[in-house]
């Protein structure tokens, strides 16, 4: 079933909010992203743990793709901080 943008947007919040609390256990780490996705979930199908971790890894590998393009843009373009002096 496809995932819909408030979804995925409620999952990237209860990751960075969980991710934030430091728990390295992956184990205890997915059950209380789960947790805080449940808690917040737009209106649609039930998410399994393994639903939500696989739907992360591609988000992250999306997220990781548009931060390192941007980066490369912005280290590309001339500093306007040093130019303006």
């Amino acid at each position: 079933m496809e995932w819909t943008k408030d979804e995925e947007i409620v999952l990237a919040r209860a990751w960075v909010y969980v991710k934030s609390l430091g728990p390295s256990n992956p184990i205890l780490f997915w059950r209380a992203v789960a947790k805080k996705y449940l808690e917040r979930r737009p209106a649609g199908p039930h998410r399994s743990k393994h639903q939500l971790r696989t739907k992360w890894g591609n988000l992250y590998g999306e997220i990781t793709t548009f931060h390192n393009f941007f980066s490369d843009y912005r280290n590309a373009r001339p500093n306007e901080t040093k130019m303006a002096k």
